[in-house]
């Protein structure tokens, strides 16, 4: 885990976009994200990596059951002054305090690829049999880099109990964040968390949880 890019959400600049979404497309990516694989109203969703919790807030304003956790104290605590409504918890996604089988769905945006791997499996834990898990978030296009590959984040998802249902790259939505971030700072270099984004895509994606063998070995996939 990278301390600093935990750290990096709590920046006022990221705290300053529209609409309190930090991250690209905001709640229109959030749209699609889960029309990827649409759910029932009132099932129960973890939106993991909250940050100050406009997702869970758009979740609870479209009449799902929604949680949110981040391991930032400051930015729960701004998320439950923001939406008082709102069920937000501040915990280590590594270790997240629900039962097995607790929700019908989990998302997390653009904040799966700075925590441990071992967050897969603990998504995996407490979703349903048929549970849902939305990703949006950062992967490499170029052959080499510091960023998963779309195929290492699949072959990542497989080896923790997941199976992918669909992919979407929308790296468009992406170049208009980081248009956004150099307009405001003038340099790429000065925003925060930049140093991947020279190499970066962007990809939307829903995987189910997988039938697992009682041979297989589950929580394997390396590090971001």
């Amino acid at each position: 885990m990278n301390e600093s890019n935990l750290n990096m959400y709590e920046y006022e600049a990221w705290r300053s976009l529209p609409e309190n979404a930090m991250r690209p497309g905001g709640t229109a990516l959030t749209r699609r994200l889960l029309a990827l694989s649409p759910i029932a109203k009132h099932q129960r969703i973890l939106d993991v990596g909250c940050g100050v919790g406009s997702t869970v807030s758009y979740l609870h304003k479209e009449g799902y059951d929604a949680v949110g956790v981040d391991i930032s104290e400051k930015l729960v605590a701004e998320g439950k002054r923001l939406y008082p409504e709102c069920s937000l918890v501040s915990t280590d996604a590594a270790r997240l305090p629900f039962d097995q089988g607790a929700f019908d769905a989990v998302i997390s945006e653009c904040a799966l690829s700075i925590m441990p791997v071992c967050v897969l499996l603990q998504c995996r834990r407490v979703l349903q049999k048929d549970g849902i898990l939305f990703i949006s978030d950062l992967y490499r296009r170029k052959e080499e880099g510091e960023l998963w590959s779309k195929a290492q984040w699949e072959e990542c998802l497989a080896k923790n109990g997941f199976s992918v249902i669909t992919w979407q790259d929308c790296s468009d939505v992406f170049a208009e964040f980081v248009a956004r971030a150099i307009w405001q700072y003038g340099s790429l270099n000065k925003a925060p968390g930049s140093c991947q984004w020279r190499q970066a895509g962007y990809f939307l994606l829903a995987a189910r949880v997988a039938p697992v063998n009682t041979n297989q070995r589950l929580g394997v996939g390396g590090e971001w």
